[in-house]
């Protein structure tokens, strides 16, 4: 039933104020990791951009140096077609099913992105384009018959592995 003295309540307000600006900076820090995120990241399919795939590849690469490492480009057949008969929900749908059958065959140490509106890149660690290409090609055949639309998603892939210089 006492009245709180000046300095408990001057206390109490520092307490406050320090307690409500840490809640501000995680608040921030969530929205900005959120933000960034979001600048790396490929809305439709959840992989990488573009910008993504090289801030990824860019700091590992000198870790590289002596190794071997593998590349694969992946394009979408007949995106064109698939929207103008099918339309663009349609085309949109067939870019998520390659994002989906890219992120399901991707190994742990390897990353890739949607580098274009119907492009893909895929980084792996070392020799394994072929069987990362044959991998895929099954998985996405298995997306298709378990999705049974009218129409078949494709998709045309290359891949190269390289052995980086240690120069």
């Amino acid at each position: 039933g006492q009245t709180p003295s000046r300095y408990f309540v001057q206390w109490n307000v520092l307490i406050s104020s320090a307690l409500n600006n840490i809640y501000k900076r995680e608040e921030l820090q969530a929205l900005y990791e959120e933000r960034r995120l979001s600048s790396i990241t490929d809305p439709l399919t959840g992989l990488l951009n573009r910008r993504g795939f090289e801030e990824k590849l860019v700091p590992i690469w000198h870790q590289l140096q002596g190794k071997q490492v593998s590349f694969i480009h992946i394009d979408l057949d007949r995106l064109k077609q698939i929207n103008d008969n099918y339309g663009h929900g349609a085309g949109d749908f067939s870019i998520r099913l390659v994002g989906r059958a890219i992120m399901e065959t991707v190994p742990g140490s390897g990353f890739s992105a949607r580098v274009g509106g119907d492009e893909y890149i895929v980084f792996l660690e070392g020799d394994q384009a072929e069987q990362y290409i044959a991998s895929f090609t099954e998985r996405l055949a298995a997306l298709n018959q378990k999705e049974n639309r009218a129409f078949l998603v494709t998709a045309s892939a290359g891949g190269v592995s390289i052995l980086i210089d240690e120069d």
